[in-house]
């Protein structure tokens, strides 16, 4: 079909919307006009019959399957008055839960029902809008049909008691809850937009993916880092490499397998964190196995595996070549920690929650020999000194910074040079 047919038969169903809504949307002709045009299976069979309940939402969905502007047709008061509308009025998961298969599971109180929660932030012309809060309303649109969707699946699961079924249902409330939250969230900020003009951060409202490891027969530990567009130490906008938090999981102290208790500490944490990216920095000669279990996985791999499982989207990071010379680290951080040189990124961590990793990085001594400088760690090997507050935090968020930015000291235009005055 020619490019002309396709736009005739859009404009088509454009028509046939129009002319129903301008009819007074009767509910028949309009399941009717969805089954035709709409993509939704479940509101397909959902519209039929329940005029009550879907009265405004068909009008909704249609608006949008043939690519009306619904928030227009609100504004211009097109969109009929259908006074047995009443609001889409969904039980709270928790009660859900119950009857299913009784799992106690109870939203927070502050996190509105689903009939509480309007469907579509309603809106004048969208190009009005900044662009950040046009992707803002967009987003809230599209998450309410996810968690419309997903919510229906979780009424709609068999009852029972057996595990499996138990365990099915508490990650689909958990991803509802999760959809929920993000729904309030963004209507707070749609809010405080109307009433003051503020506008919030991107990259708070989509954080940018985390960054973890490293392995020993003492600590296991993750340093987590992120990338932001905003420096908290000089309240600057401007792009900064952070050091946000960190986890350690002693092999004495660990419930089950240290791995698998590291990735848990890890995802608990940030179970709602919007963006579930991660880049996993890691080097290829740390990558122990665990010791006295034949043909065991690599930690890496094992911990990969977890972080997948519970949802995260992971991609691998390994610096290439071999291992830099501790030489070259050393040159690095002085550019780094500089912060006057435009090729390297701003630096800061999380003074509140990288307790050890501060301990870690102060209580790294130097040494010097050939007039080469070198990390002394010596104190991995003291039974006088934590583990936590060793090298190894320190190595870790070498890992990761000489990975990402390690070759700008070989570029062209970059030295291994330095002011004698650091």
């Amino acid at each position: 079909m020619s490019s002309e047919n396709k736009e005739m038969e859009y404009n088509e169903k454009q028509k046939q919307v129009l002319q129903w809504i301008e009819s007074g949307c009767e509910h028949l002709q309009g399941t009717m006009l969805y089954r035709q045009f709409g993509k939704n299976i479940f509101l397909k069979a959902d519209f039929h019959g329940k005029q009550r309940k879907y009265a405004t939402k068909i009008i909704y969905e249609l608006c949008k399957s043939v690519g009306l502007h619904y928030a227009q047709f609100q504004k211009e008061n097109l969109i009929p008055v259908i006074k047995e509308a009443i609001p889409l009025e969904i039980p709270r998961s928790e009660k859900i839960m119950k009857e299913v298969v009784h799992i106690q599971a109870v939203l927070p109180v502050d996190i509105p029902s689903f009939a509480e929660m309007p469907e579509v932030l309603s809106s004048t012309n969208m190009a009005e809008y900044p662009p950040i809060m046009r992707r803002i309303i967009s987003e809230y649109a599209e998450t309410f049909q996810e968690r419309s969707k997903t919510h229906r699946i979780l009424t709609e699961m068999p009852q029972g008691n057996s595990q499996a079924l138990k365990t099915k249902c508490a990650e689909i409330f958990d991803l509802v809850k999760s959809f929920t939250i993000r729904l309030e969230y963004l209507f707070k900020i749609r809010q405080q937009f109307e009433q003051n003009g503020e506008l919030p951060l991107e990259d708070e409202v989509w954080p940018k993916p985390k960054e973890l490891p490293d392995w020993g027969a003492k600590i296991n530990l993750f340093s987590v880092g992120q990338e932001r567009n905003f420096n908290f130490v000089t309240k600057m906008i401007e792009s900064v490499d952070c050091v946000i938090n960190e986890f350690f999981i002693k092999p004495q102290t660990a419930k089950s397998v240290p791995v698998d208790d590291l990735v848990d500490l890890f995802c608990d944490y940030y179970k709602q964190h919007p963006c579930q990216d991660l880049f996993y920095y890691w080097d290829r000669y740390s990558d122990h196995r665990q010791p006295n279990v034949k043909n065991s996985k690599p930690y890496n791999e094992q911990a990969i595996e977890r972080l997948e499982k519970r949802g995260w989207r992971v991609f691998a990071k390994v610096h290439k070549g071999m291992e830099p010379p501790q030489h070259d680290k050393y040159l690095l951080w002085l550019n780094i920690l500089k912060g006057s040189d435009p090729r390297y990124p701003k630096f800061i961590i999380n003074g509140r929650n990288c307790k050890f990793t501060i301990i870690s990085m102060n209580n790294t001594r130097v040494t010097e020999k050939e007039g080469k400088f070198a990390k002394d760690k010596s104190s991995e090997r003291r039974d006088s000194i934590l583990p936590e507050e060793a090298t190894h935090f320190g190595d870790a968020v070498d890992k990761r910074v000489w990975t990402k930015y390690g070759c700008v000291l070989y570029k062209a235009g970059g030295s291994t040079f330095v002011s004698p005055r650091i």
